[in-house]
């Protein structure tokens, strides 16, 4: 079913034509700001040619446990941060979904879905179109767990760096071909870094 967004258009300008519009439906809250070169006519714009410069989504993340605790995740800080990893590769947010679970149900949901007779520490299920992310992700606690102690990193960095991953995955970076896992990591220790700096600013 196709999405219809409803526009509100703000009529401030500065001296570069720069103007704001909110665009609201029942899934998504965002903010595009736009350059223009536009006409007045009788009190009504009209719009000759439009640019589009930057867009800012507001998350809207949903987190689910099966059979395991909840991680201790500050979860306006991740929603934040998350809405700004997906802005920096231009793409709004809809619907993300984290499903937090153990060793096994990750493996049922490789085996059931992807054919794949292994553990894995994240698997991203892609439902985004049209610019806007939208996808269900599992996380293996304990796959997290256990690859924080082999790498010697802390549990919690470990765990934002697989929800990372998983939004990187959504925006289009992959990790299976030549080169890419370097791309992978490059992008995954700039969003890291993006995090430790909004952590700053609480």
């Amino acid at each position: 079913m196709r999405n219809h967004l409803n526009f509100k258009f703000s009529p401030r300008t500065n001296v570069n034509n720069y103007v704001i519009f909110r665009g609201i439906n029942n899934n998504l809250s965002f903010v595009k700001i736009v350059q223009i070169i536009f006409l007045r006519c009788k009190n009504r714009i009209i719009v000759v040619n439009l640019r589009k410069m930057y867009v800012l989504s507001m998350a809207d993340v949903n987190y689910i446990n099966e059979n395991v605790a909840m991680p201790d995740i500050h979860f306006q800080l991740v929603n934040r941060w998350v809405s700004e990893v997906a802005a920096s590769f231009d793409k709004g947010i809809g619907h993300l979904t984290y499903i937090f679970c153990s060793d096994e149900r990750i493996l049922e949901v490789n085996k059931q879905f992807l054919n794949h007779d292994y553990y894995t520490d994240i698997i991203t299920f892609d439902n985004s179109r049209r610019g806007i992310i939208t996808g269900d992700m599992y996380i293996s606690i304990e796959t997290v767990s256990s690859n924080a102690n082999l790498l010697h990193k802390s549990y919690e960095e470990e765990l934002h760096r697989v929800i990372i991953h998983g939004v990187l995955h959504l925006c289009g970076i992959n990790d299976k071909g030549p080169g890419e896992r370097e791309i992978m990591e490059f992008n995954e220790d700039k969003a890291l870094n993006l995090l430790n700096k909004l952590k700053n600013e609480i």
